[in-house]
């Protein structure tokens, strides 16, 4: 069970990581829209992460080469994005329970059961602060402020879901290390 709950651990701070650094927490997908000028096609992409926003446009021409146009750019506070509120403390949660979870697992296996459970818990609960901050707070305010520019809602996306998934794989690896307590037989002490 120390092999597994080491293994789940570590796997949530992976899967954490790639989160965090993709910026597809929510996103919007445009109606497709036919320009006469140019005969082509356009659907606009708009999404945001913890760091930074991207927006894109898929152009499909009748006649041509398809084409697609990316901008991302990162938040800043007297700027074109600026930061949705309470953004730093969905990032500061974020990275923080991913970090946790590497604790955990490291202490996991080198045997530091009681450390690994407590690191465990608190990345748990760092990861469940932050499923439950990023939409009521930093997304409803993003959402306000694209509603004042005529901009569509948001909705949850990728990166959002897959933190879901270090939290359950956290969870996961906290109830196997707890489980590995419950074997008979003499405790190793250190």
């Amino acid at each position: 069970m120390q092999h597994l709950a080491s293994i789940l651990l570590v796997l949530a701070a992976i899967v954490s990581s790639i989160a965090i650094s993709l910026p597809i927490w929510a996103s919007h997908d445009g109606d497709k829209k036919k320009l006469e000028l140019v005969s082509a096609t356009v659907q606009g992409r708009e999404s945001i992460g913890l760091f930074g926003a991207c927006a894109s446009a898929n152009i499909d021409p009748e006649k041509g080469d398809k084409a697609n146009l990316v901008l991302c750019g990162q938040y800043t506070k007297d700027g074109l994005l600026k930061t949705p509120k309470d953004m730093v403390v969905s990032q500061v949660l974020a990275i923080v329970g991913a970090v946790l979870a590497l604790g955990g697992a490291v202490l996991c296996m080198t045997g530091r059961r009681m450390g690994s459970k407590i690191a465990s818990v608190l990345a748990l609960g760092c990861m469940i602060a932050l499923l439950v901050v990023f939409p009521v707070v930093s997304l409803d305010d993003e959402n306000k402020m694209l509603k004042n520019k005529g901009g569509a809602k948001l909705n949850l996306s990728v990166s959002y879901w897959m933190q879901l998934a270090a939290a359950i794989l956290v969870l996961g690896g906290l109830l196997s290390c707890f489980m590995g307590d419950k074997k008979g037989g003499k405790k190793r002490r250190k």
